[in-house]
């Protein structure tokens, strides 16, 4: 009699977590009280119940913190009771964490925005350029397996 193979389960493998929030880490003029963040999607869905949003926590690093959801696409700093703002800004990456960095001239306000990578802490906006230097060297090898180099 002829046994069938022994069967064997492919091994479980892990799912990397779905990422829910993200942690948004600013610095904003030392005039601005009470900075708060108003976070929303493309379709209008706000993260939050009432303007001026959710009060930034201070850390011990002199950077003010919140998480928001991770659907988050746009984003405000306020602060001053909603008084200053930063102009709305969609985020360029999503599921990712952002350091707001806001200066204000007068009534000039200026708000620049890092991305990194919640898992890691790698700034992902170099990500890019990593990815063209990899794909370059990738098809260099490739060049050199066709002349049998």
């Amino acid at each position: 009699t002829t046994e069938a193979p022994e069967t064997t389960e492919a091994p479980e493998t892990s799912k990397p977590e779905e990422i829910t929030e993200i942690t948004v880490k600013v610095s904003v003029p030392a005039d601005w009280q009470d900075p708060c963040i108003w976070a929303w999607d493309n379709s209008g869905k706000n993260a939050f119940a009432a303007w001026p949003g959710l009060k930034l926590t201070k850390g011990e690093d002199g950077y003010w913190y919140a998480t928001i959801p991770a659907w988050v696409e746009n984003i405000i700093i306020n602060a001053n009771s909603g008084s200053v703002q930063t102009k709305d800004m969609a985020l360029k990456q999503t599921k990712v964490d952002i350091t707001v960095k806001v200066t204000q001239t007068g009534s000039d306000v200026k708000a620049d925005i890092e991305y990194t990578s919640p898992d890691t802490g790698d700034l992902t906006m170099i990500m890019p350029a990593a990815l063209a230097m990899l794909l370059s060297a990738v098809a260099l090898v490739e060049t050199k397996k066709r002349r049998g180099a």
